[in-house]
């Protein structure tokens, strides 16, 4: 994500506990560890930088920068957070479209 403007830690961590509840593939507390761990990492992302996710079937990698933060373990957990993407509740539903290809 290319971020178009600054964001504190605590904005972005509170969107994404949101979006990891709203999306979750099993119940949030199977999650929750792994949620915190993964929010914990968040910092504050400053205007022009780029925050990336790299899914994987077993774990999450996030970047900053392309400088890794954190790998957090855990298969339902990779499902959920690309589920806030491409699942039942995403961000933004053109978004979902766009990511999946139906975009015009």
């Amino acid at each position: 994500m290319h971020f178009l403007r600054d964001v504190t830690a605590q904005s972005t961590r509170e969107g994404w506990r949101e979006y990891l509840k709203d999306n979750a593939t099993v119940p949030w507390g199977e999650l929750q560890e792994s949620a915190e761990a993964y929010l914990s990492k968040i910092p504050d992302i400053k205007e022009g930088q780029v925050f990336t996710h790299d899914f994987y079937n077993d774990r999450v990698v996030l970047a900053l920068e392309n400088k890794v933060l954190a790998e957090i373990s855990g298969k339902e957990f990779s499902r959920t957070c690309l589920s806030t993407w491409i699942g039942k509740k995403p961000s933004t539903e053109k978004l979902k479209a766009g990511l999946l290809g139906f975009s015009d």
